[in-house]
């Protein structure tokens, strides 16, 4: 799974939530996805309610989830989001 993504396309939809969506809690959100980062901007975060994904520095990143159907999930929304103009 790790080298199936790109990490400049998890932060170019980082920026589309962010973006488009609507901010709420602190983060915002949109089509199903939620986006934030840390307090200094290096740790960018996109997730859902069952998916956190956290995009490091040095094109490195990590998934927390609670099951493989809900990181399927999340993944196509990922992508629904990566497909948009």
């Amino acid at each position: 799974m790790r080298n199936s993504l790109n990490c400049r396309t998890l932060l170019r939809v980082h920026q589309r939530v962010v973006d488009r969506g609507q901010w709420s809690d602190g983060r915002y959100g949109y089509l199903g996805l939620w986006a934030w980062s840390d307090f200094d901007g290096y740790t960018a975060f996109l997730g859902n309610d069952d998916v956190t994904l956290s995009v490091f520095f040095h094109n490195r990143y990590q998934f927390d989830y609670s099951d493989s159907a809900a990181l399927a999930q999340f993944l196509a929304a990922v992508e629904r989001v990566a497909e948009l103009q």
